[in-house]
């Protein structure tokens, strides 16, 4: 793909999403436990990207979070 004119003047692209200090706990009987804590980032037009981590690392609720499957800040 061509890159968008904002690359080709040297700038930055502007992300098509973005995500500042995210984050995500669960209440249990054992007390809060955090899952996500502190996730920053971005995707720009055109980028592809990968998520990988063991299981359990968070990779499924960050997703959720990002496609609004989850609720943020609630």
């Amino acid at each position: 793909t061509q890159p968008s004119s904002d690359t080709r003047l040297g700038q930055t692209p502007l992300a098509v999403l973005q995500w500042e200090d995210l984050g995500c706990s669960y209440k249990s009987a054992a007390g809060v436990r955090v899952v996500l804590q502190g996730v920053w980032g971005g995707i720009c037009h055109g980028e592809m990207h990968a998520l990988l981590g063991p299981s359990g690392a968070g990779k499924s609720t960050l997703m959720d979070m990002l496609t609004q499957r989850k609720q943020v800040g609630g």
